[in-house]
């Protein structure tokens, strides 16, 4: 095969390779393991305000809204109560955007300022928002509602976009290259790139293992002496021959195209 061939080949096999490669890991990215952090949330607010809290998340596809439930303080014994958010189930955690605060439009300075703090559990990792904290957050109308966004959340950056539920890059990268040895009918096409790839630029590998096969059978045969040849220029040119006890198919020839 002439040179540019092979040149062109190996770039549609490489190019083919990655995108099946990514189209897989797009279509299914949980099937390399634990890539998303678990995402809860807790609000420790005046009772009187408890019920105008909501919390919004911003995925890939559009927004979710999560009512918190109380845990604490409910029944009027403290002034004011705990509540509490798993942001999706632990078992379906899409990749999220953003985290905010959603209260009706006319109440949300008053709910604001009744928020004592906001604990935001990312994975192993926590946020937390104190008093002043929250009374630094800039808010934005919508539908009804006002928004606030908890700044500041990130369990590890990554290149591809700003996500607070990532457990980063590198992570990721590691667990998709096991998967692709590990379960390798889930990337079937990929891995036909692959070995086309293998098999058009590696044809001197193959004859090398012919030869080696080969050599290792005479060698174990019962051969009784042995001369190797070999010239280089201008290609790579190698002759094993055996001369005596030669079992059949032994004497083998390297000539690359």
């Amino acid at each position: 095969m002439k040179e540019w061939r092979k040149t062109l080949l190996t770039v549609i096999c490489v190019l083919g390779m990655g995108a099946s490669f990514a189209a897989r890991l797009w279509e299914d990215p949980d099937m390399v393991g634990e890539i998303k952090a678990p995402v809860h949330v807790n609000i420790e607010i005046d009772r009187d305000r408890a019920k105008n809290v909501y919390i919004l998340a911003r995925v890939i596809g559009g927004k979710a809204r999560f009512v918190p439930s109380p845990t604490t303080g409910f029944d009027g014994s403290a002034p004011t109560v705990v509540l509490y958010s798993a942001i999706f189930s632990d078992r379906d955690i899409p990749i999220i955007w953003d985290l905010f605060l959603l209260v009706p439009e006319e109440e949300g300075p008053a709910t604001l300022a009744a928020i004592e703090g906001i604990s935001v559990f990312i994975g192993n990792k926590l946020f937390y928002f104190s008093r002043n904290d929250i009374a630094a957050f800039q808010g934005q109308n919508e539908n009804a509602h006002t928004l606030y966004r908890l700044p500041g959340l990130s369990y590890e950056k990554s290149f591809a976009g700003p996500w607070i539920n990532w457990y980063g890059d590198l992570n990721m990268i590691v667990k998709a290259a096991l998967a692709f040895f590990a379960q390798p009918l889930k990337f079937a096409a990929a891995w036909a790139f692959l070995l086309a790839l293998l098999i058009s630029r590696w044809e001197r590998a193959a004859g090398l293992a012919g030869l080696l096969g080969g050599g290792g059978g005479a060698i174990n045969g019962p051969a009784k002496s042995r001369r190797w040849r070999s010239s280089w220029p201008p290609g790579f040119f190698f002759v094993l021959t055996v001369i005596r006890g030669t079992p059949p198919g032994m004497t083998r020839c390297i000539r690359p195209a």
